[in-house]
């Protein structure tokens, strides 16, 4: 058999060839997706039709993929969940007691006092109160913390 008989045939057989190392491994997507020719399984894998185990104790062990577990660049995050001091106030998020977190999805440090509003209240240039250490902002003298409600 010439070579061009031999890399027909060979792509002959590719073209029936379905591979199945795909089953099970993808995680379903938003709303059960999966990718073209896959459905979402029982046990949130994604398969083939015909090919899901018949219960989610025969599916194969994901493997452990670090990079799948991150959490993705563009996920959003709350400010008071995020482990950053953001308004710099020396408290971190609403686990750390920052007077500006009402939950842990709230995504404004900024409280209500003066000292922790985000605004200069007394126009002086200076606005709340900013714990020691916070980077180079420079707070407003009149504000010994965050939860001192009088710039003047």
């Amino acid at each position: 058999m010439g070579l061009l008989a031999r890399l027909a045939l060979i792509g002959a057989l590719a073209g029936c060839f379905q591979p199945t190392e795909l089953d099970g491994v993808l995680h379903c997507g938003e709303g059960g997706s999966c990718p073209e020719g896959f459905a979402c399984g029982a046990d949130g894998l994604c398969w083939r039709p015909g090919s899901e185990p018949i219960d989610a104790s025969d599916a194969p062990l994901p493997a452990i993929d670090a990079a799948a577990d991150a959490v993705a660049p563009d996920a959003f995050i709350p400010q008071c969940s995020n482990g950053i001091d953001d308004d710099c106030d020396g408290k971190i998020d609403r686990a750390g007691g920052d007077p500006g977190c009402s939950s842990n999805t709230d995504d404004d440090e900024r409280g209500t006092k003066e000292c922790d509003d985000g605004i200069d209240n007394d126009v002086d240039g200076y606005r709340d109160y900013v714990a020691p250490g916070c980077g180079t902002a420079i707070g407003d003298p009149q504000c010994d913390k965050a939860d001192d409600d009088d710039e003047h």
